[in-house]
Formats: C-alpha cells, sequence, structure tokens
C-alpha cells in the first residue's frame, strides 16, 4: 500500500518545485532591469546660406554642386532674400558653381567651400558699389575660430541705392560712409543688448536716421543689413551669424518664450534639405 502511493507523491512535489522554480524565473526576468539602448549618435553636420540682397524685382540667383550629376539647384535665391536660415549639409567639400537662374551657360562664380562639422558658411550675392557694374558675390565664414578668444563682432552691408549711411555702434565705435553695395566690419563690441544708430544721406534729401540694436549673448557674430522691405520701407536687421556659443536657457514654464535671434536651421526631412546632394 505505502509503495503505490509513494511513487506519486514525489511526482507531484517535483511538479511542484518546477512549477515554482518556472514562477520564480518569470519573475526574475521580469524584475530584471533591461539594458537602454545605446543613445544615437548626434549626426555630424555643416552649414550654408545663400543670400540675395538685390533690391526687390531684382534677379534670381542658383547654386549648384559640380558633385550633383543631375544638376539639381543647391539653393535658390530670389532678390531681396536676406531671411534665408542656414541649410545643413553632410560634412566635407562643396564646389557650388553660382547662375543666374535659368542660365547655365556660364558659372558667373564658383566657390570652393570646405565645410567640416559645425562649421557655418553664408554665400552672398550683393550690388557692386559701382552701380553700373554688375552684382558682386562673395562668401564669410561664420564660425568661431577654434582657440581663438572670442569678440563680438558686426557686419554691416549697405543695400541702399542713392545713399550713403553712416552707422554707429554702442556709441563707441562708427563705420565710415557707406555708399551702395559697401560693406565694413567692426570688432570687439560689447556683450548684451548693444543700440545701433544709423544716419542715411541721400542726395537733395535731409538726413534719415534709423535705429536698430544688435543683441550679443548667446552669438558673437552678427550681420546688419540696411535693406528696404518690398513695400518699399527702410527696414533695418540684425541676424545672427554661425551657432551659439553657449546653450540658450530653457524658457521658464508658463513664461512667453522669446525668439531667437537666429531661425533654426531647416530639419532634415525637408524638401530643401532632401534635395541637397553629397559633397565632392
Amino acid at each position: 500500500m505505502t509503495s503505490k502511493f509513494c511513487l506519486p507523491a514525489r511526482v507531484a512535489v517535483k511538479a511542484l518545485a518546477l512549477l515554482l522554480l518556472g514562477r520564480s524565473g518569470v519573475l526574475h526576468a521580469q524584475s530584471s532591469p533591461v539594458p537602454s539602448p545605446s543613445a544615437t549618435p548626434k549626426p555630424k553636420l555643416g552649414y550654408i546660406r545663400f543670400w540675395n540682397l538685390l533690391p526687390a524685382g531684382g534677379t534670381t540667383y542658383e547654386l549648384v554642386s559640380t558633385a550633383d550629376p543631375a544638376g539639381k539647384a543647391f539653393q535658390t535665391a530670389a532678390s531681396l532674400n536676406y531671411g534665408a536660415t542656414y541649410n545643413p549639409v553632410p560634412p566635407g567639400r562643396y564646389v557650388l558653381n553660382l547662375y543666374v537662374a535659368g542660365n547655365r551657360d556660364k558659372p558667373l562664380k564658383t566657390f570652393d567651400v570646405p565645410l567640416p562639422d559645425q562649421a557655418y558658411a553664408t554665400i552672398v550675392v550683393h550690388p557692386g558699389t559701382n552701380a553700373e557694374a554688375p552684382p558682386e558675390a562673395e562668401i564669410t565664414m561664420d564660425s568661431l575660430e577654434s582657440g581663438q578668444p572670442v569678440d563680438n563682432r558686426l557686419t554691416v552691408r549697405q543695400c541702399l541705392p542713392n545713399a550713403r549711411v553712416i552707422v554707429s555702434v554702442a556709441r563707441t565705435q562708427m563705420t565710415e560712409p557707406l555708399s551702395f553695395g559697401a560693406s565694413q566690419t567692426l570688432t570687439n563690441l560689447p556683450s548684451g543688448a548693444v543700440p545701433i544708430a544709423l544716419s542715411i544721406a541721400t542726395a537733395g534729401g535731409n538726413p534719415t536716421r534709423a535705429n536698430a540694436e544688435a543683441e550679443f549673448v548667446y552669438y558673437h557674430r552678427a550681420t546688419m543689413l540696411i535693406v528696404k522691405d518690398s513695400y518699399g520701407r527702410l527696414r533695418p536687421r540684425v541676424i545672427a551669424d554661425g551657432a551659439s556659443s553657449e546653450p540658450e536657457p530653457k524658457p521658464t514654464p508658463g513664461a512667453t518664450a522669446k525668439a531667437p535671434a537666429l531661425p533654426a536651421a531647416s530639419p532634415l526631412n525637408s524638401p530643401a534639405a532632401a534635395s541637397n546632394p553629397s559633397p565632392r
């Protein structure tokens, strides 16, 4: 009698032990920390923007990369296009031909742009200082120089026809009288909100005065464009150049965030960015 019931009892004990082990294993697996996925590395990017500072109704220009066999426009800028922001592109060397839009017979100019990671560049088409001469084009590298002391700089571009403009910055520095198409860079400006006063002289008219402000807190390079808007009204614009030297503080919850001096670069999935070819 005893032997008949000992075997089933042992089987039951083993089954119970296996069940407890199984539950313990499940609980152990559930309580084990799940390894966090590795952080996605920040993509390496350079930044290029394209400005056309000719008066409203002027010529539209385009940049074409020599590395693009399809010959698509790398970037296009209509006249009075001073609001274009930086466009993110993969780092590398870019060889860009400048054309009048719709005319690819011969490039007006070729830019050889070495663009490392986190470098910023601006290509500008602007009026020539000689009213009879064709527009001029140039490139500026907007990145802070590595290892160099940080100073605040303002580049003034005079884009008002038939006018001479004197710009006074922070009441301490003054430009030369700038004619149409001229530019000048002022350096070692104070930090913080810097007042700018403009005195604009036209032939046969009384001088016109205007005011603007540059803010050197998170950015240390800026350009002031002395331009008129599409309605012909004087609208000096101060635009930050390059990247911020330090992160801007997060807005206080419930507070209205202040608009940044420089609009964010185009997102990578935007049509403009998606059409950019890889560097040469």
